[in-house]
């Protein structure tokens, strides 16, 4: 969308293609969490800008091959970010496990009592966003602290929201299985079991999600990709490089 607004203002003619309905992707499902909601308005802003220099947007469509062939832009930007990581681990496949996006982007909704895990800013952002609607919620984190990929200061009133709230947070556990109302895991070198959940929540982490570029090269069109779809990082990274490329392309 940072891409899309400047290389318009810039002249060129741009159309934003996104399979969801909405725009935004991760950042948005980002300002679903508790005092999450001022990206929001970004979000709004980079519409605006968008719509006042002429780029058009087309939501709930997912571009393929053929359509860019079709098409025959003179250059392609790739920003199709990031999937979740599903770890390899039994039970995964399960009907009581969906992913923290899921939730976040209201396409599953947990039941009473959900356990997550990962313990890092997608898990317990999710699990303050549950526990803010009466769920009871437990983290499991294989690391000895959660939310350390938090900046310090949200972090702090985070944690105390997560207390408040009363969710169970167990450090230094590797998730080993997933049951159909739980979880095993070792922790200290002890297999141990988790059970009286009705939803396991996967918030491991993303892996970058970028399938046509090697295609679309090979068909010689200009290819640029940025964001996740070529390295998993913060949102402000994937903005910046959204800026560069508009104003260099």
């Amino acid at each position: 969308m940072e891409f899309a607004w400047i290389a318009a203002k810039r002249g060129h003619s741009v159309t934003v293609y996104e399979k969801e309905s909405r725009l935004g992707g991760q950042f948005a499902l980002a300002s679903v969490p508790p005092t999450k909601q001022p990206i929001a308005g970004l979000l709004k802003h980079y519409l605006s800008m968008g719509k006042m220099y002429g780029v058009t947007y087309k939501c709930g469509e997912e571009v393929t091959l053929e359509m860019i062939k079709a098409a025959n832009p003179d250059a392609v930007v790739l920003a199709t970010g990031g999937c979740p990581i599903i770890p390899q681990i039994d039970g995964v496949t399960n009907e009581n496990v969906v992913t923290a996006l899921d939730i976040l982007s209201g396409k599953k909704v947990a039941g009473k009592n959900v356990l997550i895990i990962g313990g890092g800013s997608v898990g317990v952002e999710t699990a303050d966003f549950l526990a803010e609607n009466f769920r009871n919620v437990t983290i499991v984190e294989m690391r000895d602290e959660v939310a350390i990929d938090e900046p310090n200061y949200p972090k702090i009133f985070l944690m105390e929201r997560l207390r408040k709230y009363g969710v169970n947070i167990l450090t230094g556990a590797m998730v080993t299985g997933i049951l159909a109302n739980g979880i095993t895991y070792k922790k200290c070198d002890e297999e141990l079991k988790m059970e009286g959940f009705d939803t396991i929540v996967l918030a491991v982490g993303i892996r970058s999600y970028n399938p046509l570029e090697e295609s679309l090269k090979n068909l010689g069109f200009e290819v640029h990709v940025i964001g996740d779809a070529l390295k998993v990082g913060d949102a402000a990274d994937a903005i910046l490089e959204g800026a560069q490329l508009g104003v260099k392309i």
